[in-house]
């Protein structure tokens, strides 16, 4: 990783002085592409790195508490992720996964393809009108819930 954000794979002096060079170079960039060193931590999380297996579990953790500060503990209502660190078959999403089935073991999860899509089918599933909510996920997002 620091290769990739300091340009060498070594630490520059002591240790404060490559903490302070890499929040520099994080902040100083769009927050957008903060997302490009989301592979780094999956793969450094994936070659046993402890700094990398602590960002994750902690990104779970703090995931998880942002939903059960708007979720009632007793709620059955479906969870529904998004987003590739979340669906695709990552650390992060099996770890909020873990906790998640913890907190509302017998809510359905769901994976959003489009969030906009899935929003949608949230919305609208109980409306009066939808007489099959399953059809119009299937309609919304190209297949059925769950």
């Amino acid at each position: 990783m620091l290769a990739e954000l300091l340009g060498s794979p070594e630490p520059t002096g002591a240790p404060r002085d490559t903490v302070d060079a890499l929040i520099q170079v994080v902040t100083r960039r769009p927050s957008v592409e903060l997302a490009a060193l989301a592979p780094l931590v999956i793969r450094a999380h994936d070659n046993n790195d402890p700094a990398a297996r602590l960002i994750v579990t902690e990104a779970a953790q703090l995931l998880s508490q942002s939903v059960a500060r708007i979720r009632p503990p007793e709620s059955q209502n479906p969870i529904v992720v998004a987003g590739g660190l979340l669906t695709g078959g990552t650390p992060l999403g099996a770890a909020v996964e873990e906790i998640l089935r913890a907190y509302w073991p017998k809510a359905p999860r769901l994976a959003a393809s489009d969030g906009a899509a899935g929003a949608a089918w949230l919305a609208a599933r109980t409306l009066p009108e939808v007489t099959d909510p399953a059809a119009l996920h299937a309609r919304l997002l190209g297949r059925p819930p769950g």
